[in-house]
């Protein structure tokens, strides 16, 4: 499936304007799914009146707005183009989070994220990437971004219709891509794409790591951030815990289970298939990138996206139902070069596009 892509430029309100006037069937389309799901997942038997559902996400409106109101402006912008109501999109934006605060017992969507240092690739490029898997509704609102904001650096993101981004790489060469993760500490706080995207505005990789760990998170997630110097750091957290892991060589897969034991006694107990999916995954992606050792390059990383051994568990994930969990979209990212490939629904089945500043 090939990815839409957006070039929007301006204040932050103008640009959420242009990019939910753009979208806006789209968006309303998406944000009443998120509000089903979060009413009622597919995976729980119980469900939550969507009134309670709205006052959770009025009440933590201005958390986000304190943390960067440019991109509450921004989301204000989405909402106003679309016209939907902004609460919505808010929810629709940090789905995983909010989903952990209201729910019991989940399974996470189960993305595979994954860099490689210098010393293993074929021409000393570091790379980031990652699979995003999520319920199959949602591979049609997969698109691109190409951001140009009146102040702050310029970005490429991969997104989905009325979102403020999943992962991505700025013009100063900080690129940040995720996995979600299910801890026991939710609470009222700010989603995940709201710290992706503040990562994305920094200009170095330690101003990056610092404004995911200064956010009061919502929920967990694990966030690979890499920089053009071949440098990159793992920052796994949960609601009020981080965990980091400095990278300069090598390379490192993170899939949707806690590696710090730190934090695995603030890991929420997952269904037995979903934790042995994360595993699996986790285990397969290492043994592709280290018998691809001196000789990753972004094709090879584009076909280990695509790799289905081990059937149900798969990296590259086929749903046998809109409400089961697909791959529904990749991305490769050089932060060195400012490029991202990136394609639409599943690897194998698609062609990457190339995406530059």
């Amino acid at each position: 499936m090939r990815l839409p892509i957006l070039d929007l430029r301006g204040s932050p309100y103008d640009v959420g304007y242009e990019h939910g006037r753009k979208l806006k069937i789209a968006i309303h389309e998406i944000c009443e799914k998120r509000l089903e799901l979060l009413t009622a997942p597919p995976d729980l038997g119980r469900a939550v009146d969507a009134a309670e559902i709205m006052e959770m996400g009025e009440r933590v409106w201005d958390m986000h707005e304190e943390y960067d109101s440019d991109l509450a402006r921004e989301l204000l912008g989405i909402a106003d183009g679309a016209e939907t109501d902004p609460i919505e999109l808010l929810l629709m934006n940090g789905y995983t989070d909010f989903v952990n605060l209201v729910h019991d017992r989940l399974s996470a969507p189960e993305c595979t994220a994954f860099w490689t240092g210098r010393d293993v690739t074929s021409e000393a490029m570091a790379y980031i990437g990652q699979t995003w898997d999520m319920d199959a509704s949602a591979r049609p609102y997969a698109i691109a971004l190409r951001l140009y904001p009146a102040e702050g650096p310029a970005a490429l993101l991969l997104s989905i219709s009325g979102g403020l981004g999943l992962a991505g790489v700025n013009e100063a060469g900080i690129a940040v891509v995720i996995n979600n993760l299910i801890p026991t500490d939710a609470r009222d706080g700010v989603n995940f794409p709201f710290l992706v995207r503040k990562a994305l505005k920094q200009i170095t990789l330690e101003s990056a790591v610092r404004s995911l760990l200064q956010a009061t998170r919502c929920s967990g997630h694990n966030y690979l951030v890499a920089d053009t110097m071949g440098r990159a750091v793992n920052v796994e957290t949960t609601a009020t815990q981080a965990s980091i892991t400095l990278l300069e060589k090598g390379f490192y897969v993170h899939t949707n289970h806690y590696l710090s034991p730190k934090l695995r006694a603030l890991e929420k107990a997952q269904p037995v298939q979903s934790m042995l999916s994360s595993v699996t995954r986790w285990q397969r992606m290492r043994a592709l990138l280290s018998d691809q050792r001196g000789h990753i390059d972004p094709p090879k990383l584009q076909s280990v996206t695509a790799d289905h051994e081990n059937g149900v568990n798969a990296i590259c994930r086929h749903a046998q139902s809109m409400e089961d969990s697909a791959t529904c979209a990749a991305t490769i990212i050089s932060p060195q070069e400012g490029k991202m490939w990136a394609v639409g629904g599943n690897p194998c089945e698609g062609r990457y596009e190339l995406f530059e500043l």
